[in-house]
């Protein structure tokens, strides 16, 4: 994973807010995982961090809260924008 303080930034720029608003649009309302409606607040979820800061549609998934923490097992808590 990144550096925490880039990661953080990254999080809460505006590049990232409208590239997550656009991703959620993209999954018209189903979870990319488990493709039942999302529900809530989706989560977007990296699959990589490669392109970190300059993601692509595969770098990438919108997610339910469950999906999410499934992805992140070892975490109690898995934060909506992760």
């Amino acid at each position: 994973m990144k550096e925490k303080r880039e990661y953080k930034e990254h999080m809460g720029s505006e590049d990232w807010q409208r590239y997550r608003k656009e991703r959620v649009e993209q999954a018209n309302g189903i979870c990319d995982a488990c493709h039942w409606p999302l529900g809530g607040a989706p989560h977007v979820h990296h699959e990589s961090y490669d392109n970190f800061g300059h993601e692509g549609f595969e770098d990438t998934q919108v997610l339910h809260s469950k999906c999410h923490e499934r992805k992140h097992p070892d975490i109690k808590e898995v934060k909506e924008d992760d």
